[in-house]
């Protein structure tokens, strides 16, 4: 019977299953003589490239909005409308970027957006 493995060399041994294989990187003058410039460069079979693969954040701005508890309940009521309908999950931030899209595309939409927040000056 094999002797059981301790969680860290569990961890390891998919962690290596799963490391990216990465091209071999070759010089300009080894490009230049393989099919006229082009880099056709294959990884080595087990080849195991370290570093920290880094994942960049999205790009944009964040805000944070501030709803009082009858636009809120609106806000939910609406995404769940949304999921319904899609079928799906709809995040909140999406059915943001939607609505701001469409009321800047579409000068009737703009201008009752501007009318309404005319009208609930404080």
């Amino acid at each position: 019977m094999t002797a059981r493995r301790r969680a860290s060399q569990v961890g390891d041994a998919l962690r290596r299953g799963f490391a990216p294989v990465q091209p071999a990187r070759r010089s300009d003058d080894e490009k230049s003589h393989h099919d006229g410039g082009a880099d056709q460069s294959v990884g080595q079979p087990g080849q195991v490239v370290s570093g920290p693969v880094t994942r960049r954040p999205p790009k944009g701005s964040k805000y944070t909005a501030l709803l009082d508890d009858e636009t809120a309940a609106a806000f939910d009521e609406l995404a769940l409308k949304a999921r319904r309908v899609l079928g799906r999950r709809v995040e909140k931030a999406e059915l943001m970027r939607v609505l701001i899209m469409l009321a800047a595309d579409d000068a009737s939409l703009r201008d009752q957006v501007i009318a309404e927040v005319e009208a609930r000056k404080p």
